[in-house]
């Protein structure tokens, strides 16, 4: 934990010769290095610190030659030259903190992620990734983190006895509802179907990002046959979920089929009112905000995630492809799948003060907002 003044700002930049603003933070480019300086605090819609080795920058600035030069990180452009060092500050009240020197990870632009070159026309949202990781008192004061609600989640106790009102009341509590007419929900689809398309009217998250199940007025696939009636899909089309049509219509609580494209459809093994709720908490443990994630995780490390945590009461989602079980606490649902007796372990938490039950546990995060 190191103070900077001006002076020593001044030596790390050569001179100010240029600068751009982004959403809470300031690059100042000299004539051989650039600093960062971000606001301290936190917040998703605002650039700063977002984990002891994630540094985050929000908005969108042309890009000028030498910004060019700072963040094209092209292998392929010519001449390669190398980009000078970034460097690392937070203000607060009374002064500031340098924090050291960051890489480029990645930008999004306003069509998507990318993966290198600088966009033609702006600089969008970069990510920079310190060389070294704070320490979690540094980090702690640069980047406050609130107090999650303890209460809850009273969503789980209605699990067993009616998953559909479970996702109601887990969807109420994660998503803010969007004012507007919901769609005209078909009358021959089975009523758990109907329910979930009507809350999914005014949340429109539940639909997915991850994966996706058709909305309510959603077109039929082109091969969709005349007894099938295809509820979802994985997102590069590796598989789909379907329901089948009987003589008397789909039934109550329909079996939901889980087919490989080219391969024969085996049932899911919780009929259509779990398999929704499952699959809302899989997007909302994969996509929140705020995630702590180990891929290819021993035993010993998968377990002592999952006992701070309350198991969800169903049978595994998506078992006969890579099987997954759910787990919630307050604000917090995690995905653990296995392959190989290895698993992986995706927490998802609607309040970065939500992951502090994972904190202090002794799993080797490759990744965590907490």
């Amino acid at each position: 934990m190191t103070a900077i003044d001006a002076a020593g700002m001044a030596a790390l930049t050569g001179g100010v010769v240029e600068r751009a603003a982004f959403r809470h933070a300031e690059l100042l480019l000299g004539e051989h290095g650039v600093l960062v300086v971000v606001d301290s605090g936190d917040g998703p819609d605002r650039s700063g610190v977002w984990s002891d080795r994630e540094v985050r920058l929000l908005g969108e600035v042309p890009v000028t030659p030498r910004l060019r030069g700072i963040f094209d990180t092209d292998p392929w452009r010519l001449p390669r030259v190398e980009p000078p060092l970034l460097h690392i500050a937070v203000r607060l009240d009374d002064g500031h903190l340098y924090l050291g020197t960051a890489t480029m990870a990645r930008w999004t632009t306003p069509g998507g992620p990318r993966g290198g070159g600088t966009p033609s026309g702006s600089l969008a949202d970069p990510c920079l990734r310190l060389d070294e990781p704070l320490e979690r008192a540094l980090l702690e004061r640069v980047r406050p983190v609130g107090v999650a609600d303890p209460s809850g989640p009273s969503w789980l106790d209605r699990v067993g006895t009616d998953p559909v009102r479970a996702l109601e009341e887990f969807a109420a509590d994660r998503y803010p509802a969007e004012a507007g007419p919901g769609p005209e929900v078909p009358s021959d689809l089975p009523e758990p179907l109907r329910r979930f398309h009507r809350l999914a009217a005014t949340r429109p998250e539940l639909l997915g990002g991850q994966n996706f199940l058709r909305s309510a007025e959603g077109p039929a696939r082109e091969d969709e046959e005349d007894d099938a009636y295809v509820i979802g899909r994985e997102n590069q089309g590796v598989f789909h979920w379907t329901l089948r049509r009987e003589e008397d219509g789909f039934g109550e609580d329909p079996t939901v089929w889980f087919q490989r494209d080219g391969e024969e459809p085996v049932p899911e093994e919780e009929p259509l009112s779990g398999f929704l709720l499952q699959f809302a908490l899989y997007e909302a443990a994969v996509r929140a905000e705020y995630v702590a994630l180990t891929f290819s995780t021993p035993v010993e490390q998968t377990e002592a995630v999952t006992r701070v945590l309350r198991p969800v009461p169903l049978r595994p989602f998506l078992a006969s492809w890579m099987p997954t079980r759910l787990y919630a606490a307050p604000g917090l649902v995690v995905s653990v799948s296995v392959s190989d007796d290895r698993y992986d372990v995706w927490a998802g938490a609607s309040h970065r003060g939500a992951l502090a039950p994972l904190r202090d546990l002794p799993v080797d995060w490759e990744r965590f907002d907490g």
